[in-house]
């Protein structure tokens, strides 16, 4: 069995399991406390500031503090902007017993400062953020709670689908998911938005599905080889998927890689590590890089994937165990690990990558000239 420090939420809450359903789409909600413009024109209701260094001025090579969170976050939902600010959404801390928030974090790295925007309608952790190109982040699934259990599959997951707007510091509903997802992750490739894996409330899944933004739909695709819950996914700019780590919903903890191509996944290259509740993140240098995680104790082990060579080498270590974080990565070669475990919940670290030159797809040759849908192997592309 896991351990219970990974999966224990204290809360009271109905021994049976609930899965969580979305309200209809198009329902636009807006922050009903007052909001003021902050020095980026951000709307925000609050800030902190730091005097640590600021994101320009990362020295290379090393793990750099940044100005904290306004909170511990543990299992936030992150994702970078086209504003190129950074977004942490949700997430829970144990400072009190087990507490769930419905928060909106806005991370200015040229001020080295944290705004709030409007906050979601729903509470949630383990959620996954993605962003779109028009400027609007997507927030899907997660937990708004679990039950007084030891095991994490029968935690609470919902198929809620939500889109926030920067600009009108407003939020709205998109479609649903298909399957409710918790610890699942989430990536944009070639137009979609895909979600793959996590926990349903009652098991692990290997269920992978696309959603289109043009018709607001979600669509079975392609299934990943194993249940796997608790890993980290990235994709690159040719449209290649990689999905490492994670596990069964219990014991062993995978030390895989697979990657999409568009039509199958296939096997890669052994991590250093097995590991769970890591994040990872594509580096302007064209490698991937795992961080943290869990492994019967929080970790500080980097772990690097070479695309090119398939390879993995060991980075520079975390500078203090950490797991449960979110992950984001700046085209400025500049990586970043958000919130975490109550412990070291409101760190935000920045490593800013020693050659971010490389384009991120360098060296490997693009899938499509144009975005295309593959739906159990058939392609939508006209």
């Amino acid at each position: 069995m896991l351990s219970v420090m990974r999966y224990v939420r204290r809360i009271v809450l109905p021994a049976a399991v609930v899965v969580m359903a979305a309200v209809a789409p198009a329902l636009i909600y807006r922050t009903t406390q007052p909001v003021v413009a902050s020095a980026t024109g951000t709307a925000s209701r609050m800030g902190v500031a730091s005097r640590t260094v600021a994101a320009g001025n990362i020295p290379y090579g090393r793990w750099t503090n940044l100005a904290p969170l306004p909170s511990p976050r543990d299992r936030p939902a992150v994702a970078v902007g086209r504003d190129r600010n950074i977004y942490a959404f949700g997430g829970f801390d144990n400072l009190n017993g087990y507490n769930v928030y419905n928060t909106t974090y806005i991370y200015h790295p040229a001020l080295n400062r944290w705004t709030r925007g409007a906050d979601m309608a729903v509470a949630r952790e383990g959620a996954q953020a993605v962003a779109l190109p028009d400027g609007r982040l997507v927030v899907l699934g997660g937990s708004p709670g679990c039950p007084n259990s030891s095991n994490a599959q029968l935690c609470y997951s919902t198929n809620r689908v939500d889109v926030y707007d920067p600009r009108a510091n407003a939020w709205a509903t998109l479609a649903p998911l298909r399957t409710p997802r918790y610890r699942f992750n989430a990536v944009w490739r070639l137009g979609h938005i895909y979600a793959m894996g996590g926990l349903d409330g009652t098991r692990a899944l290997s269920s992978v599905e696309a959603y289109d933004p043009r018709a607001n739909a979600w669509h079975p695709m392609a299934g990943l080889p194993r249940r796997t819950e608790g890993a980290a996914a990235v994709a690159d700019a040719s449209g290649r998927m990689y999905l490492m780590g994670g596990a069964p919903g219990g014991l062993p903890f995978y030390d895989t890689l697979s990657v999409y191509d568009g039509a199958a996944w296939t096997p890669g290259a052994v991590m250093p590590r097995a590991t769970q509740d890591y994040a990872a993140a594509y580096g302007a240098d064209g490698k991937i890089y795992a961080f943290g995680g869990w492994n019967e104790g929080d970790l500080t082990a980097v772990q690097v994937y070479d695309p090119r060579a398939d390879s993995w080498s060991l980075g520079t270590p975390l500078p203090a165990p950490l797991c449960c974080m979110g992950a984001a990565a700046t085209p400025d070669g500049l990586i970043y690990a958000v919130g975490g475990d109550t412990t070291n919940g409101r760190r935000l670290l920045a490593y800013r990558l020693e050659d971010e030159s490389v384009v991120a797809h360098a060296g490997l040759p693009a899938l499509t000239a144009r975005p295309a849908l593959v739906r159990r192997g058939i392609s939508t592309a006209g």
